[in-house]
């Protein structure tokens, strides 16, 4: 199921604008259960559609039942567009899709359990649409 908010305030939204912020700070969490972490190297914004996507390919690629995938990313920002072919003018277009944004050092994913990463679940990060990098616990300490 596709995350979204249960109420906004607002139905449209203005533009969304990435700026870049310097913050190339790891964001940490004192958790004691977490082993790895997926972090963004850019600024960027990701879909709802691609941040399910993600999730179900890394639980698959990590056997369901034994690890636990905890999202700390969502979907509340709008993105309105108008139909094809529509001229110039009469209001804003609809609400198409949510997104939301991912800045630099920022965690997206954190995963549990005890796991060992194939060659093929490595180039899992690959799939998103921004660098990221994959942070095994021990390099924490």
């Amino acid at each position: 199921m596709l995350k979204q908010p249960k109420k906004s305030k607002f139905n449209k939204l203005q533009k969304i604008r990435i700026k870049s912020l310097n913050r190339s700070v790891l964001y940490l969490t004192k958790n004691n259960t977490e082993n790895g972490k997926i972090v963004a190297l850019q600024n960027s914004k990701l879909n709802q559609r691609q941040i399910h996507a993600f999730k179900e390919t890394l639980l698959k690629n990590l056997k369901r039942k034994k690890n636990k995938v905890i999202s700390s990313i969502f979907p509340d920002l709008t993105v309105t567009r108008k139909p094809l072919g529509s001229r110039m003018g009469k209001g804003k277009g609809s609400t198409d899709f949510l997104c939301t944004k991912i800045y630099k050092g920022a965690v997206i994913f954190s995963i549990c359990g005890n796991f060992k990463l194939s060659s093929s679940a490595k180039g899992l990060c690959q799939k998103l649409p921004f660098l990221t990098k994959f942070v095994q616990k021990n390099a924490f300490s």
